[in-house]
């Protein structure tokens, strides 16, 4: 077995291992609403490692389509908007239409990643998307301001942890530019797209 088959089989077995027994623990009746949402999280998680394997795998992308990334923000901050209560967290911003053509999947899945990521960081987010970097690409990023004043200018390696070593990989698998910098008090993520045609 080569070292890319068995990162797909990893990815799988622990995404199942994670979600099966979470996803059962959702249905006990009478759970705290804080216990079912952090078990949520955990099953969601368990999901995205599933789908990396598949994508890893050379499965579960489609075609491209089109994506317009304000709009993907909006639906960004609805689809979060529980989450990021749970953890006293906003993510405000609000961006121009921005068309890329991209798997939308994978999208998803990066931003989700990404949203993760800078919920380990801080607690106030900023989105917005543009033209950026060299080439000019269609970039979806996600500023987060730092609470803690012993991060502000460390190095980017200083806050490395699962979902971004997760987004690392999957922006290695599908060719999404990912760039992360500190700047002071801020983190600022950036995914660009590459546009499939």
């Amino acid at each position: 077995m080569n070292d890319h088959r068995d990162l797909t089989v990893l990815l799988r077995r622990l995404g199942e291992a994670i979600s099966e027994p979470t996803a059962r623990a959702l249905q006990a009746p009478g759970m705290p609403p804080d216990t079912a949402g952090a078990l949520a999280e955990l099953e969601n998680l368990g999901l995205q490692l599933q789908s990396m394997a598949r994508v890893a795998a050379g499965r579960g992308r489609l075609g491209p389509e089109r994506v317009d990334l304000g709009l993907a923000l909006m639906q960004l901050r609805a689809e979060w908007d529980h989450a990021l209560a749970r953890h006293g967290a906003t993510l405000d911003g609000h961006a121009d239409s921005l068309e890329v053509r991209v798997c939308a999947g994978v999208f998803k899945q990066a931003a989700d990643l990404a949203i993760g990521h800078a919920l380990t960081l801080g607690r106030r987010l900023h989105g917005s998307a543009s033209l950026r970097g060299e080439p000019r690409l269609p970039t979806l990023e996600l500023a987060v301001e730092l609470p803690n004043q012993e991060l502000f200018g460390v190095s980017p390696e200083a806050l490395d942890e699962l979902h971004w070593s997760l987004l690392v990989l999957l922006c290695e698998q599908v060719g999404v530019r990912l760039e992360r910098q500190v700047d002071g008090h801020e983190v600022r993520l950036s995914l660009g797209f590459v546009p499939e045609v």
